[in-house]
């Protein structure tokens, strides 16, 4: 297969699928909407399952949901480019449990990660919860917790990996600057219908934290503090940085530097 695999995962609730949306609006791209969520599980995963015949030839244990008529639009979009697409691949969050095997059974893949802040990643855990759509009524905070630190720890192990590129939620969804990254670490430049679509999800952005409701108590926000790997997250946002840092041309990175010194001085 002459196309590139690309994967979207991380813990649930992350961003993963507005990622997601985000490069499917570019016609180079096309990404399944967990495609293969369950057979992902398996040692059935393999690139063949992205060839445009099998891909649109949905069949029992591919996923959690049963046509693709389920995202009837998502799908209508891709059949007329999927053949010619530069990157296939599909978005599964739960992917990061099997981070080894990815970059084992996939070696040319590319893997994004995205990567939210736990109290954030928790409330809308409990918002499904309540809601109770597709999502069952206890997977709540202390899931939220078990799902973010394993992400984190499956990370860490594999932090120089050239392969993978950590996508931080609010970083990304708060400045364009996130996308040139995604697209250099593609080796692609964003078209406009992309940059286009970013806006309206930074302008939506803004206004759903000016109207967010916060649904964690005093007991969820203690099983947080007491549970949540913090050490393993300042770790892998200072790698993330170092990481960015040398990406940019040297006197830029000078530049860089000279304004933290200031910004030290001053604090």
């Amino acid at each position: 297969m002459s196309q590139k695999l690309l994967f979207i995962f991380g813990t649930a609730r992350s961003g993963t699928t507005a990622l997601c949306n985000l490069l499917n609006e570019d016609p180079r791209i096309c990404l399944g909407m967990e495609r293969y969520s369950a057979i992902s599980r398996t040692s059935r995963f393999t690139p063949e399952l992205f060839e445009t015949h099998r891909f649109f030839d949905m069949q029992p244990g591919d996923t959690w949901y049963s046509s693709l008529d389920y995202f009837d639009e998502h799908y209508a979009a891709l059949r007329h480019r999927h053949q010619q697409a530069e990157f296939r691949g599909d978005k599964i969050p739960r992917l990061v449990r099997r981070l080894d095997y990815l970059l084992q059974e996939f070696p040319t893949a590319r893997l994004l990660i995205t990567v939210r802040d736990i109290f954030d990643v928790a409330a809308s855990y409990e918002a499904r919860a309540d809601l109770g759509v597709a999502w069952p009524e206890s997977r709540r905070t202390m899931d939220a917790i078990q799902d973010w630190n394993l992400m984190l720890e499956n990370s860490l192990r594999h932090a120089r990996e050239s392969r993978i590129h950590w996508v931080m939620y609010e970083e990304f969804f708060s400045n364009p600057k996130g996308l040139e990254e995604v697209y250099e670490f593609l080796a692609m430049t964003p078209p406009l219908e992309v940059k286009a679509a970013l806006k309206l999800v930074l302008e939506e952005e803004h206004k759903r934290k000016a109207r967010r409701i916060d649904r964690l108590g005093e007991a969820e926000r203690a099983l947080i503090n007491q549970h949540a790997r913090f050490d393993l997250y300042d770790h892998l946002r200072a790698l993330v940085r170092k990481r960015a840092m040398k990406n940019f041309p040297p006197r830029v990175q000078g530049l860089r530097t000279l304004l933290t010194a200031w910004s030290s001085i001053g604090s």
